[in-house]
This record gives C-alpha cells, structure tokens and sequence, in this order.
C-alpha cells in the first residue's frame, strides 16, 4: 500500500458525463484500495485486482473520508450511475493512473496547450519530484488540463499524434504564446 497525499476541493459540473463519473468512481475507490479494501464488485476486482487486499473494512484517516464525502457528495449531484457489473471504466490510461501517489480530481473545465514549444517537463506520480518520473511533455505534445491544480502542481494528460500518451503531475507550467502553438478551452 502507497502511502497517498489528498487536495480536497468540490467538483461541479462534469465535462463528460461517463469519463467525468468514471474518474470519481476511479479516484474514490483508489482512495479505499490504498487503505487495504478488498473489492467484492465485478468492476473494483478487474481494477484493482485485490492482489494487495487485507480487509473488507478499511480505516481511513480524517482527510482521506473528506475526500471519498466529497466525491460520493459530487457524484449524487451528477446522477453518476458507474456499471460496477461491468470491466471496463472510461478513463484515459487507466494503468498510468493506477500508478499516481496522489490522486488527481476531475474539474468541471477543460484546456489544452496546442504544440509545446517549451523544453521537455518531466510528468511525476505525485507532486513532489522525489516520486517517480512516468512520463514527460516534449516538443509538439498537446497538454490537456482537465484536473484541479493542487499545491503549485498541474495533472495533465498529454496527446502525440491524436493518441493519450502519457498523463502525471508537473509543477505549474506557464502557458503563453512562446510556449504553445495554439490553445483551446
């Protein structure tokens, strides 16, 4: 079990609705999987595989059921219905994110850098460079942001030719003209 940091912030309105409830579903049961959870569900069993499970009754510190409050709070509010009889969430590489110390939570705005002009950014499991390099921005990437920033760190998912390539945390990147080709959002 990883040990796991957590930014607590409401979400509103989802982007999209499936990959928007799919990733709170995601990030919620992370939250349960690093604390030991054994999943009894079709859906948490194909995720998280149960390898590493020691209880069916976890105990999570104070910041940690804030934050699984929050998001159960925010997917009432967007009727999310995530299939938990089902294998598959919609979540851009899923195996990435199963990697993530600290977990990214989903905003309710959306923005890309166009055309990285800037120099190669390494992407981080946490925010903290101390935690494991998973990746890095590069010349002509499409930096997506999609998440909330937390602590002088952006989570972004990066795009080569079309494709979700590699997604982690980077300190606060600051986007202008130099730096993209375009933006969007």
């Amino acid at each position: 079990m990883r040990a796991v940091v957590f930014f607590l912030t409401v979400i509103s309105a989802p982007a999209s609705a499936g990959t928007f409830c799919d990733e709170l579903w995601l990030t919620r049961n992370q939250v349960f999987d690093q604390a030991g959870y054994c999943f009894g569900s079709t859906l948490g069993k194909a995720v998280f595989n149960n390898a590493d499970c020691t209880t069916k009754n976890p105990v999570l510190n104070s910041q940690a059921r804030q934050l699984v409050d929050r998001i159960k709070a925010t997917e009432a509010a967007n009727q999310c219905k995530v299939n938990t009889a089902g294998r598959q969430l919609d979540v851009p590489l899923l195996e990435q994110r199963l990697q993530l110390h600290d977990l990214p939570i989903r905003d309710d705005t959306e923005s890309a850098c166009i055309g990285w002009r800037g120099p190669d950014i390494p992407l981080f499991a946490g925010r903290n460079s101390q935690t494991m390099s998973i990746g890095a921005i590069r010349s002509g990437d499409t930096i997506l942001s999609a998440h909330l920033s937390a602590e002088g760190w952006d989570f972004v998912i990066l795009q080569r030719g079309g494709q979700q390539v590699a997604l982690g945390w980077t300190p606060g990147i600051a986007y202008d003209t130099d730096s993209c080709e375009s933006f969007a959002g």
